[in-house]
């Protein structure tokens, strides 16, 4: 998989304050994610097995679409653009997270 950014390292998620639920369409699932886990890891812990690889926000390979999310989401990845950023319709799940309350994934 191509990395984008070989400097990249994926931030702490310490400074995360807020818990959120994440729905899962799919599989027709919710997973709480608390302050101190990624999203990535939660959905694991639930017992789903998303695409995963380096778990650094930088290769790509956990790269979900985003279905609704009633806050803001927070990138901390190193593959999407900028523009991507913006446009919210995907995230890294292994380091992104958001400030709202209910994130609805294509998971």
């Amino acid at each position: 998989m191509l990395e984008r950014k070989d400097e990249y390292t994926a931030p702490i998620m310490s400074d995360a304050t807020n818990s959120f639920t994440v729905v899962c369409q799919k599989s027709g699932r919710e997973v709480q994610v608390p302050p101190d886990q990624s999203i990535l890891q939660a959905l694991l812990d639930a017992g789903l097995l998303p695409d995963h690889l380096c778990t650094k926000g930088r290769c790509g390979t956990c790269e979900t679409r985003v279905l609704a999310c009633d806050g803001e989401l927070v990138h901390r990845d190193g593959f999407l653009t900028p523009g991507e950023h913006a446009a919210g319709k995907s995230m890294m799940i292994c380091v992104s997270r958001c400030t709202g309350t209910r994130l609805a994934l294509d998971i």
